[in-house]
């Protein structure tokens, strides 16, 4: 009785194994990320139209993603609009501040005495210019 139950089962091992291999060699091997069918003749090197230009789905969903794109073109030249506005109001104030840095400096220039006060100074010996003391 055992002799037959291990012959049994030795059979039927062997038939789930040589069925396997059966349908390993028979199959077509499914291949991720490959496109067509791999029994197919066709060469599919060129983009062929799916002739999809009156279906109104395909359009609405053309039409959503461009509608998607200039909305982030727009943000964009917003974002650029701002930008701008800021650094113009930098410009504004450091040309603000560099006018009067060209006055701070400019000032001591006005009180040098003309070319005849200081002769007449060199001439007298005085170190003090006049209306200083």
């Amino acid at each position: 009785m055992e002799k037959i139950l291990a012959y049994t089962v030795s059979i039927l091992v062997a038939f789930l194994i040589i069925r396997q291999l059966y349908y390993y060699f028979t199959k077509d091997k499914i291949i991720e990320g490959a496109t067509g069918d791999s029994t197919s003749d066709d060469d599919v090197t060129e983009y062929k139209d799916p002739d999809m230009s009156q279906d109104p789905l395909y359009l609405a969903t053309l039409n959503a993603a461009n509608i998607a794109w200039l909305k982030s073109q727009l943000d964009t030249i917003n974002d650029l609009s701002t930008k701008i506005d800021t650094i113009d109001k930098q410009v504004e104030s450091n040309s603000a501040t560099v006018q009067s840095l060209s006055e701070a400096i400019s000032a001591p220039a006005d009180d040098i005495p003309d070319d005849q006060t200081t002769a007449d100074l060199a001439a007298t010996g005085n170190t003090t210019a006049p209306g200083a003391e």
